[in-house]
């Protein structure tokens, strides 16, 4: 590959990334101007502060940034239109001093994508425009995500704890319930256990009784009795009929 070659490839991955870019800043506009729909700020409310809540409620942190850096992009871009424009001494921009300016931008910007390009065309009209608050505290502070991020951080820690808190009396749960059903099996196999004996009992085969006497107390064993009762019972059936 000579060099000219190598000059056309460099130029022409530079326009695809000059183009990317392009794309990137052309769709972070399209969502801020979006956002400012949303807002209504200056047709429905200039409550900076429910705007603020809204934008920590539906964006992350980044993209809350990532729409500040468009906001301070178009408003760098409106200063200087309204900077070049007011050099004319024939021309007056009716403000205060550096707040005042700054209140203004904002306000022109919130007030969404149209009103913004109007004053670019003709930067005159930013002398009719009233405002109260500047739409700039519509982001939120460093301070306000931080004490979200804390709150959430937690709220967090609580969630593991009552995960750690319920799975431990799931488990305490399992284990009771695995308790109780060798407790059931016990009852069951000792219901078995004495109606053979009671069968055994109606046909007078003491000697099937004496040989089942110590199954008879195991079974009762299980279930936490004495475990003498039915052998004591059949010992002195023996006794007395055998």
């Amino acid at each position: 590959m000579n060099e000219k070659d190598i000059a056309e490839r460099v130029a022409a991955e530079t326009d695809i990334s000059n183009r990317i870019a392009a794309e990137i800043v052309a769709a972070s506009e399209s969502e801020f101007w979006n956002l400012t729909k949303v807002l209504g700020w200056g047709t429905r409310s200039t409550d900076y502060k429910a705007m603020s809540k809204y934008i920590m409620r539906t964006f992350t942190r980044k993209e809350s940034d990532d729409l500040q850096d468009v906001f301070g992009k178009l408003k760098d871009k409106l200063s200087v239109a309204l900077d070049k424009w007011s050099r004319d001494e024939s021309n007056q921009l009716n403000v205060g001093g550096d707040d005042s300016y700054s209140d203004l931008l904002s306000h022109i910007i919130g007030m969404g994508k149209q009103q913004y390009n109007a004053v670019l065309k003709d930067p005159s009209i930013a002398n009719s425009i009233r405002y109260r608050e500047s739409f700039a505290y519509v982001f939120p502070f460093d301070d306000d995500w931080d004490a979200i991020e804390r709150g959430q951080a937690v709220l967090l820690e609580r969630v593991s704890g009552y995960f750690e808190e319920y799975a431990e009396g799931k488990k305490e749960l399992k284990d009771s319930i695995a308790k109780e059903q060798r407790r059931i099996d016990a009852w069951d196999k000792n219901v078995k256990v004495l109606k053979n004996a009671e069968k055994l009992l109606k046909d007078g085969d003491y000697k099937g009784l004496s040989a089942m006497a110590s199954e008879v107390g195991k079974a009762e064993r299980e279930l936490g009795m004495s475990g003498a009762g039915w052998q004591n019972t059949i010992s002195d059936a023996i006794q007395y009929w055998g």
